[in-house]
């Protein structure tokens, strides 16, 4: 079943580069592992589940041709990715490489905000900033 991640929930990054997963994530991950990567559309980092991580390799090589340019391009999302483990309290180390893309520093507040099948963590300027730009969709038109 694919996990589906809801809600916005400030924690605080401590200096040392740990974070505590919201409880309301961490159900969704009961392999206690994600994968995280800088998002490609945001100011922001994008975590995925291992299965939605799977998933999207299962496409690439379904969708692209072998040594393309398409694949390459999708191919950065993997070099880019770091796998993830969450530790017994729930904590985790927020890779350091990934924090000026964010605009994160240690000891910030940082967001946790569900995407359905993934989830972002924002600094709260980023974030706000976000936010403004958007417009609340209109006529959203889905068959399920």
């Amino acid at each position: 079943m694919m996990a589906v991640f809801t809600g916005t929930y400030p924690l605080k990054l401590d200096l040392k580069g740990r974070v505590s997963l919201p409880s309301a994530f961490r159900t969704h991950l009961p392999e206690n592992r994600f994968f995280l990567f800088p998002s490609p559309s945001h100011d922001a980092l994008e975590a995925c589940p291992i299965n939605f991580m799977e998933k999207l390799q299962t496409a690439v090589m379904a969708q692209t041709n072998l040594f393309s340019k398409e694949e390459d391009d999708m191919a950065w999302l993997f070099a880019e990715s770091r796998d993830i483990a969450i530790d017994d309290t729930g904590r985790f180390i927020l890779p350091g490489e990934f924090l000026s893309h964010a605009a994160i520093s240690l000891g910030d507040t940082i967001f946790f905000v569900g995407h359905g099948t993934r989830f972002f963590i924002w600094h709260e300027s980023k974030l706000n900033d976000f936010k403004k730009k958007r417009t609340p969709p209109k006529n959203l038109k889905l068959v399920l």
